[in-house]
Formats: C-alpha cells, structure tokens, sequence
C-alpha cells in the first residue's frame, strides 16, 4: 500500500500538442533562468509561480501514458450517466496496455466512450508526453510564466500527482 506523501508534482499534459513545443518551453525557461538545463531551479525559479520545486522537465514515453495521482484511490465515472466504472475502467486499461482500443462500453448508459473522457477525481490524463513540475511548494500563482507555460502547451489537463 503506497503511503501519504507531502510531495505534490504538478503534471500539464497536452492533448496534441507536438513535443518540440514542450522541449522549445523548456529552453526558454532555461534562457530565462526558471531552471538550469538538468532542470534544476535557476535563479529565477520564483518566476515559475509555484514557490520551491525539484525539478522542472519534460516527461517523454515511448507511446501516449496514463498520467495519474500514484497514491491510488481516484474515482472514475461515466461522463454521461455518473455511474462508476472503476472495474471497467481497469478492464479497459489492461486491454488497452495490450494494443486494444482506448475506450470502454459503460455498463450504465451502454455507450462506447473513450478512456480520455471519463471524469476522473483527482484529475487524469492520457498525453503524449507532459511537463513535470516536481514537488512544488504550493499551487501556481496565476500570471506570468506560469501563464507563459500553460499557452506553450497548448490544450492540456493539470494533473496533481503524490
């Protein structure tokens, strides 16, 4: 069983958006002095907007991921009917980690939906790849790079990970 960590990483995971974006945002974040090519912070990490962090870097898999609250215990529920689907969300998982398709049919309103859509509690998102923000201090400060950040990315979801 995984136990409760203070350790909160703040995870922005596009929907499309090409990688080279996300590694061009990082450069600039570098050249500005936010974080130092490791992705350690820089001088000027207060600019990012979310007081102390480790680590700032761009998370690159092979395929699309699952980005998720690695502590477990997070809902999953139909988008249309609000029923459950924790067992066919798994289900579905384990089929498409073996090359299925990325979707379920909600035993509730019997609509074929793709995982991407279910609502998730913590939020979740499936992307190609993400920015990792690691143990930050406190939710980000509206404005600034913080902005700057979340318009390099492009559509995305947050995802709070401990």
């Amino acid at each position: 069983m995984a136990r409760p960590s203070h350790r909160l990483d703040l995870l922005l995971v596009p929907h499309d958006t090409p990688i080279e974006l996300g590694l061009r945002c990082l450069q600039e974040f570098v050249a500005l002095g936010v974080c130092d090519e490791a992705g350690a912070p820089g001088p000027h990490a207060e600019a990012l907007g979310v007081g102390s962090f480790a680590r700032l870097r761009v998370d690159r898999p092979d395929e699309v991921a699952f980005y998720a609250n690695r502590q477990g215990g997070f809902r999953v529920a139909c988008p249309r009917a609000g029923t459950s689907l924790v067992a066919a969300f798994s289900a579905a998982m384990t089929a498409w980690r073996a090359g299925g398709p990325r979707q379920l049919t909600c035993p509730a309103c019997h609509e074929v939906h793709r995982l991407d859509d279910l609502a998730f509690q913590p939020p979740a998102a499936f992307g190609p790849w993400a920015i990792e923000i690691a143990d930050i201090e406190h939710q980000p400060i509206p404005g600034g790079s913080w902005h700057a950040l979340q318009a390099a990315v492009g559509p995305h979801r947050v995802v709070w990970r401990r």
